[in-house]
């Protein structure tokens, strides 16, 4: 099945005539064909017989310990068959001149006709290569098939990148060029969010939004929790819920004003009170109508702090008679202390 070219394999025969040989053992320090060959081999030997003019050199195929005289190249009768005598006849494997390329004299390759017929003869059955363009054509044939090779591997890749350096340089020479842009994207803040390490730095660049004017205005007002604003505050009062002035109008207005005049608490305005005086509680002015629109007036006069406090008494106040002793006792008693001045 396959041809088999082995060393120092060398067994004796005493088969006559121009058949078949049959081998007889391997000679001392050398192979047998059957540890070399399988049944079906072929390979090329060489017969001699020790004791007469008779040789013989050809291919032949091995089966169990029988070597078949296939075709014969040289032998001692004029290259034909030679029907050898009786005798110990050597039988080995040999690598015949005809079938065997080097280098003559002149280092070129000997034989070559041998060579370039063989490659001819195999043109078109298997054989990767073509004779047709061997033939004086060698140069032309392997550049055309590198030619092809290289096309199929750029494809349709741009000029610029045609070439593995330009590979190589479009990629920053880094040889570890996965690895780095894998570690440069972990650096990132991913767009679904993440926790920064370190400052924003944005320059001349705002970030967008309806509402950053704002918080800008409310961050000039200053630290709130050192100025002490009001955070939250949850009325408990039943008489001051239950009023017109909680429940309809607070006249927010004047009360921003009255922000303006700066800390209550710094001026000395009152700042809580609770009414024990049951004559007051009991009063109209106390349970039903507050006069909201009189304090709103008193609103207008100004700040009371720098306006200055009341300093005398209306004559209405001194002349209306309330109907309670203890009220007429106080409006007497207020009555002789401007009156002593």
């Amino acid at each position: 099945m396959a041809l088999v070219v082995k060393d120092r394999v060398k067994e004796t025969s005493v088969t006559d005539g121009t058949g078949s040989v049959t081998l007889a053992g391997a000679v001392a320090n050398f192979q047998s064909f059957s540890s070399v060959l399988s049944n079906a081999d072929t390979t090329y030997y060489a017969i001699s017989h020790r004791n007469a003019n008779e040789w013989e050199v050809g291919l032949g195929t091995y089966n169990t310990g029988v070597l078949a005289r296939t075709t014969v190249l040289e032998s001692s009768n004029a290259g034909s068959a030679v029907s050898f005598s009786s005798g110990t006849k050597d039988v080995f494997i040999t690598y015949p001149a005809e079938k065997s390329i080097y280098l003559d004299g002149s280092n070129l390759i000997a034989n070559s006709t041998a060579l370039m017929n063989t490659i001819f003869a195999n043109d078109g059955t298997g054989s990767t290569l073509d004779a047709d363009l061997l033939d004086g054509q060698q140069g032309t044939y392997y550049t055309g098939y590198t030619d092809t090779a290289i096309a199929n591997l750029i494809d349709t890749a741009p000029s610029t990148l045609d070439t593995l350096n330009e590979l190589a340089a479009a990629l920053g020479d880094d040889p570890n060029f996965a690895t780095t842009v894998t570690n440069s994207i972990a650096t990132k803040l991913p767009l679904a969010g993440g926790t920064m390490t370190g400052n924003i730095v944005m320059g001349t660049n705002t970030i967008t939004d309806a509402k950053v004017g704002q918080w800008d205005i409310a961050y000039g007002w200053g630290n709130h929790g050192a100025v002490g604003y009001l955070t939250s505050y949850t009325e408990t009062d039943p008489i001051y819920t239950a009023s017109s002035w909680y429940t309809t109008t607070n006249n927010a207005a004047n009360w921003n004003t009255a922000y303006g005049w700066g800390n209550h608490a710094s001026g000395g305005y009152l700042t809580s009170y609770t009414e024990t005086d049951p004559i007051y509680v009991a009063s109209s002015w106390y349970t039903t109508t507050n006069n909201s629109g009189k304090w709103n007036t008193a609103y207008g006069w100004g700040n009371h702090a720098s306006g200055g406090y009341l300093t005398a008494v209306p004559a209405e106040y001194l002349t209306e008679t309330e109907g309670d002793a203890r009220y007429d006792l106080a409006g007497t008693a207020v009555a002789l202390a401007i009156a002593l001045g």
